[in-house]
Formats: C-alpha cells, sequence, structure tokens
C-alpha cells in the first residue's frame, strides 16, 4: 500500500465485550496499528471487558470511548471526522455501519468500508444495510462467501460487497493430543437459539445409546438465554452422566482439554469458535451453516453435516471417539489451516488490497 504512514483509520465497534465483531475489531486494530494511526471508537463506551480493554490499550492505538445521549456522541464523531477527511472508516455491525455510513458522508469522509458479519440477517436491519450499502459505504465486507450470492440476488450492488473472513490471533503451538478416555466433546458458544444446541443434545443421546460403557463426555459450555431449556433436555433424557454444562467457561482451558468440537448451529458467518477449535489442533464436526464447510474439509479436517441432522452429527462424533489416529490428523490438518489460511497477516493484507483500490 502507498498511502502514508499519517493515514488514519477510525474502526467503529458498539461495544468492546466478548463477541466474534469485537474480536475481530481488536485484531484488526493492532494489526494496523503496527504501520498507521488508529483510533478505535466505542459507541457504547461504558460497555467494556477487561480482557478485551487491555488489548485496546496500548501506545499505538488511541481508544475513544463514547457516553451521553446519541446526539451528543454523533456529533462528538462528526466533528472529528470532519478534522480528517483522508481519514478512513472501518465498521462491522449495524449501528456503526449507519453511523459510518452518514455521519461519515455528511463530514465528507470518501472511505467507509462497512461490516457484515452473517449469512441471514433481520428484514428491517437488512433493508437498512442495504440502503447504505448501495447509496453511502465505499464497500461492505462479509466475513463469510455464503452470504454474498444471497445479498446480490435481494439488490446489493454487487461490485461493492467484497468477502473477507475473520482470522485468529496469537495462534499456539500444536499440541498433539494424548490418547485418554473418556473422548472429550466440546461444544463452545452462547447458548442462543441460532446455535441449535438441542440438536448437539439429541446426537449426544444417541451416542450415548450406541456406547453403554461411556467411552465419552460431553462439555456444553457457555451461556445465554437457553440454558433453562437445556438443562431441561438433559434431565428429560437422562444425559447427567455423559454431560457437563460449564458456564463463563475459561476457553483456552476447555479448547486444551478437549478432543472433539462440536459445533450445530442454523446460522453463522465464518465461525469464530470453529477457527479457535482447529487452531488448538482439535477435529471439527459442524453443521453446514454459513462458511463452516469452507473452514472444515470433509474427511481432512473434520466432518460437514446437514443442519438438524443430529443422526449423522452422532455417527461422525463415533467415528472419532473410535479413532485416536484420525482425531489427530484431523487436528493437524486444520491447525495447518489456520496458520496459512487465516493469520492476522492474511486479513490485513486483504483490507490494504481493498484501500489501495480507491
Amino acid at each position: 500500500m502507498n498511502k502514508s504512514t499519517s493515514t488514519t483509520f477510525y474502526i467503529l465497534t458498539n461495544t468492546l465485550q466478548p463477541g466474534g465483531a469485537e474480536r475481530q475489531c481488536l485484531y484488526l486494530a493492532n494489526a494496523l496499528a503496527q504501520h498507521y494511526r488508529v483510533t478505535m471508537i466505542v459507541y457504547y463506551g461504558n460497555q467494556v471487558d477487561s480482557s478485551y480493554l487491555s488489548l485496546a490499550t496500548n501506545d499505538k492505538i488511541q481508544l475513544i470511548r463514547l457516553h451521553g445521549n446519541h446526539f451528543s456522541k454523533l456529533l462528538k464523531l462528526f466533528s472529528l471526522f470532519r478534522k480528517n477527511k483522508e481519514a478512513i472508516l472501518i465498521s462491522y455491525l449495524a449501528t456503526t455501519n449507519f453511523i459510518n455510513a452518514i455521519i461519515g458522508t455528511m463530514a465528507g469522509i470518501k472511505t467507509k468500508i462497512g461490516g457484515i458479519r452473517s449469512e441471514k440477517i433481520e428484514r428491517k436491519k437488512f433493508i437498512v444495510q442495504r440502503f447504505l450499502h448501495n447509496h453511502f459505504l465505499t464497500y461492505t465486507i462479509s466475513n463469510n462467501h455464503a452470504a454474498c450470492p444471497y445479498l446480490i440476488e435481494h439488490g446489493f450492488d454487487k461490485d461493492k460487497i467484497l468477502v473477507i473472513h475473520n482470522c485468529i490471533g496469537d495462534l499456539p503451538t500444536f499440541n498433539k493430543k494424548s490418547e485418554s478416555m473418556p473422548v472429550k466433546i466440546l461444544a463452545l458458544s452462547r447458548f442462543v437459539w441460532e446455535k441449535d444446541l438441542i440438536i448437539a443434545l439429541r446426537s449426544i443421546e444417541l451416542l450415548k445409546k450406541q456406547n453403554p460403557v461411556h467411552r465419552f463426555q460431553f462439555i456444553l459450555a457457555g451461556y445465554g438465554p437457553e440454558e433453562k431449556n437445556l438443562r431441561s433436555f438433559i434431565d428429560e433424557k437422562q444425559l447427567s452422566d455423559v454431560v457437563k454444562v460449564v458456564i463463563n467457561p475459561d476457553v483456552k482451558h476447555e479448547l486444551n482439554n478437549a478432543d472433539i468440537f462440536l459445533i450445530t448451529s442454523k446460522v453463522e458467518g465464518t465461525s469464530n469458535s470453529i477457527m479457535e477449535a482447529m487452531a488448538y489442533g482439535l477435529p471439527i464436526v459442524t453443521t453446514d451453516a454459513g462458511d463452516s464447510k469452507y473452514l472444515v474439509e470433509n474427511g481432512v479436517t473434520g466432518n460437514v453435516c446437514k443442519i438438524g441432522d443430529y443422526e449423522s452429527i452422532a455417527f461422525c462424533l463415533q467415528s472419532l471417539v473410535n479413532s485416536y489416529e484420525q482425531r489427530i490428523k484431523f487436528g493437524l490438518n486444520g491447525y495447518t489451516k489456520i496458520k496459512n489460511e487465516f493469520s492476522v497477516e492474511t486479513m490485513l493484507s486483504h483490507y490494504l488490497e481493498l484501500i489501495e483500490r480507491k
């Protein structure tokens, strides 16, 4: 990129609370800050997590946490952008996409890059996002290929929408899992409807029937509004002997101690959970949601099953439970794929190539 190192990037995020968009925001901010001036703007400035805040608090990133009512926040942003019209704005979610497009345009900013993080968007947000994309934003970045055909078919300007996948920062050293019993199957996600964790439990119910002498343990780790329903299902199906629920888990600990990673989502973008699991050398069993099939290659890094097909999921899990060699092979292949294709450096190069077009 030939732009001067004096170029300023404003990266807009709703919050600094744990989440996929926020994490990707931080990865990009820290990577850009090695070469350019970067200001990260947190619109809801009081909604921060200490661990995420520490990643944004360094001598290379200017952090602005906004407070007050919407009018005062937008006025402050307008004034900030107006002073630096050559800056580049990057946003990830609906709220900050709106600010990026409208306030950025009013202030005279030329390069405004929005973001879409899922293959499906609720109708009201979809209409707004399409309007912003077609009339105000320079580009919209989708983090998954699955969304693009639908967006283009329903009116998004195809020349302004591009795919840049999520990345993984701080890739751990590959750690070959030991051959131990029981084999630990991990599902690590928010307990929400989109993750379809009842299907995960149905597959575990079937797996239990196939293994009267239990050779596995299922770790259901996360938090969210579906917790009560999940616990009720576990009790109803008498799965408590093979299922352990972990609330607000230590993510690294759970990934380090798992042998297989399971994800049963109905809706995804590019799954950060899958990428993290692959980075920890875990074989993956996943549903075909979002860009999961781009991350997980059947018979190479794991298995991709139809959404809701708990019987196929159970079959794939059984195969991995039975074969230590297959678990290690898939895990190493996945680790190598993440290292080669989904690094922070790869994501950064895609953004810089895009900006160079303008």
